[in-house]
């Protein structure tokens, strides 16, 4: 659940946003921020990835990360800047709306009551949570593990493990940038595309090493390492000997 560690603190904004500037950037917040892009386009660089908003994306922000606006057209955004009691884990993300009235129609409401002055009524806050479960809605369907993108990166991982860029690849599939394809990864599958591919690269290792025509050296390439000292580092790490003392167990 993408929302489930939130516990809504208090709202700071509820506002049609329109930049005066091209470029600007957005740092050391002190909320949060979730919304929909009405018209205009606009890149959002992270420190590790970026996002494209353009008319319908959702978006969420997470105030522990900065980022910086390159605007491609000027346009409207629509979103409430908020803060919870404490941290939340998910990080910023944003995706096609699939039913953006759904979302324009809360918004709205919650407006009328942001500005009605009688702050955080339940009403408020039933709407506030209502618009995070709309949001989860849309994110699950998008990111569900049933999504063919996901299910084609994996497979992707277990027929190119031995492949230097294979989790440049596997994310590139899914559209998504590595942070992210890591975090939904580890999501479904509880380990990550690394984890996958070293799990994958120690499974062809201890087959090849039942032969012993094969020198530890051919061993580690053959199983996609890229040397067998980093070879015989991982192969101690995930089973706890090396691959000599596995070789003489067998």
């Amino acid at each position: 659940m993408i929302f489930s560690d939130v516990y809504l603190s208090g709202i700071d904004n509820i506002l049609h946003f329109k930049s005066q500037s091209m470029r600007f950037s957005s740092l050391k917040r002190g909320n949060h921020i979730i919304g929909i892009q009405l018209s205009g386009s606009a890149l959002h660089h992270f420190s590790d990835r970026s996002f494209t908003l353009r008319e319908n994306s959702l978006y969420f922000f997470n105030q522990a990360e900065d980022y910086r606006v390159e605007m491609m057209e000027i346009g409207v955004a629509f979103s409430i800047h908020f803060t919870t009691f404490s941290p939340i884990s998910t990080p910023s993300f944003t995706l096609p709306a699939e039913e953006p009235g759904r979302i324009l129609s809360l918004l709205q409401s919650l407006e009328r009551q942001y500005n009605s002055r009688k702050g955080l009524s339940p009403r408020f806050i039933s709407d506030f949570y209502k618009l995070l479960s709309l949001f989860e809605e849309m994110y699950q369907t998008r990111y569900a593990p049933s999504n063919p993108g996901l299910e084609e990166a994996m497979t992707y991982l277990g027929l190119h493990f031995r492949e230097t860029d294979c989790l440049e690849q596997a994310s590139n599939i899914f559209g998504l940038s590595r942070r992210r394809f890591n975090d939904l990864f580890k999501q479904h599958y509880n380990l990550t595309p690394n984890q996958y591919v070293i799990q994958k690269k120690i499974s062809t290792a201890k087959t090849l090493l039942s032969s012993l025509s094969l020198s530890l050296g051919e061993i580690a390439e053959l199983s996609g390492f890229s040397d067998r000292y980093y070879f015989s580092k991982q192969f101690k790490k995930e089973t706890g000997i090396t691959p000599s003392q596995y070789r003489a167990s067998l």
